[in-house]
């Protein structure tokens, strides 16, 4: 049903931009993470020395690499995460960091094979205490090899942290945002849709457009919250509008009171402004009176000032 009532089709529309934005988002996320896994499977198949990484690599950071040690590590510094080794090759000594459970292993490799492997991702030191303890012996500008075990979950990790955590969270969003906006669109399909939107066009049909709603011949229509609401007038019994507090704002709310005693909130903006004068109240008391509807008010109407009092 294509609406052609200027408010309703209004709202609609509005619902239809949030979802196609909400898919945007998602599409972006799902790049992102699919981004980061196609570059982690090329990082899983090209392993390299350590030498190769830091003469090829621009930034060689968040890369994946080996190294093949001669000699039981020396331990130079630790975190709370981590311990800082001096490692042993044929042609160079090099930092790795590791878990005291890792280093046990490697240690024992060494001792039986007299050489080991070390293989994981490259990392700069970020821990200032660190970096003055084992700055003698670092290169390359703080880089250094974190010993790991090396899959998926720890590469994207390491080297694709970003695609990871902003694709996901951007996917979740997106999600979030299309399926309240697919479920909002569901709202306008009314079995009564073409009366409603007919309706809603004749020229008596009155739009309060503080509240978003139509008085029709036979409906309240509410726009309110994304979602079309229309209710037959021979089962409303009472409207009511209060203002309630939440948080820091004022909440001023025009609730319908059914035949069969259901409440429905048809109207709920936070207004720091919004004001009633007697006037107003008397309109409204007025309107819904003619539709056999008693209106209640239970916001205090403002005062209003005598120009001639004011000076």
């Amino acid at each position: 049903m294509k609406y052609t009532n200027k408010h309703i089709k209004e709202e609609y529309k509005f619902n239809q931009m949030w979802r196609t934005i909400g898919m945007i988002l998602l599409l972006i996320g799902i790049f992102l993470v699919a981004f980061g896994l196609i570059q982690t499977k090329r990082k899983m198949d090209c392993v390299r020395p350590f030498e190769q990484v830091l003469q090829e690599e621009a930034n060689p950071a968040n890369q994946t690499a080996y190294i093949d040690i001669i000699q039981v590590p020396e331990k130079l510094a630790e975190n709370k995460y981590e311990g800082y080794y001096l490692v042993t090759t044929a042609e160079e000594s090099y930092i790795v960091g590791m878990q005291s459970e890792q280093f046990a292993d490697l240690k024992q490799r060494v001792e039986e094979n007299g050489t080991a492997r070390v293989e994981g991702m490259t990392k700069v030191v970020t821990d200032e205490n660190v970096k003055k303890i084992i700055s003698e012996y670092i290169n390359y500008k703080f880089i250094y090899i974190c010993m790991t075990k090396l899959t998926y979950g720890k590469i994207l990790k390491e080297g694709y942290f970003v695609n990871l955590d902003i694709g996901g969270i951007l996917i979740l969003i997106g999600i979030s945002m299309v399926l309240t906006q697919v479920r909002a669109i569901k709202k306008y399909r009314h079995p009564l849709a073409e009366q409603i939107d007919e309706e809603c066009n004749q020229p008596e049909a009155l739009w309060f457009n503080d509240f978003r709603i139509y008085l029709t011949k036979n409906f309240l229509v509410s726009v309110y919250g994304g979602k079309l609401t229309a209710l037959d007038l021979a089962k409303v019994r009472l409207t009511r509008l209060f203002e309630t507090v939440k948080g820091s704002m004022n909440v001023i709310t025009l609730e319908v009171t059914t035949t069969e005693q259901e409440k429905i909130t048809v109207s709920e903006n936070e207004w720091s402004f919004f004001t009633m004068n007697e006037e107003e109240i008397t309109y409204l008391t007025d309107v819904f009176g003619k539709r056999n509807i008693e209106f209640v008010c239970e916001i205090q109407p403002d005062e209003e000032i005598d120009e001639d009092e004011e000076f």
